[in-house]
This record gives structure tokens, C-alpha cells and sequence, in this order.
């Protein structure tokens, strides 16, 4: 897929980048790695979408008053 400006796009969904790369044994890995992932991703991962800042700090300016 590409983009407006001809850049391509990846259809890939970021999770894939933990799952892929590991032999998981169990369910219970499964779901360790995920978490790590889903944290990472919305308190570390900057996206473009937020300014190039994780979800977790654009929702914190946004609304301060809420926990997360």
C-alpha cells in the first residue's frame, strides 16, 4: 500500500513485531508479551497522530485530571 506522497505504508499491525520474532509455549506467555507490547505502545511508542508523543502523555495533557 502507499501513501499520498508515494511512501509506502505498512499493512502490518505493529503487534506483530513481538509475536513474530518468539516461540511462545503458552497462553500465558502469550499474553506477558502482549501487555509489554500494549504498554510500551501507548506510554513509550510516540505516534504521529499525537504530536510524536505516546497516547498515554497527549491524554494526560488533554485531560490531567484522569488516571492512567
Amino acid at each position: 500500500m502507499i501513501n499520498v506522497a508515494g511512501t509506502p505504508i505498512s499493512t502490518t499491525p505493529p503487534k506483530t513485531e513481538v509475536i513474530d520474532c518468539h516461540v511462545l509455549e503458552s497462553l500465558q506467555e502469550v499474553r506477558s508479551m502482549t501487555e509489554g507490547w500494549l504498554h510500551r505502545y501507548s506510554h513509550h511508542r510516540p505516534h504521529e497522530s499525537a504530536g510524536r508523543t505516546p497516547p498515554v502523555a497527549c491524554h494526560v495533557k488533554r485531560c490531567p485530571n484522569l488516571c492512567f
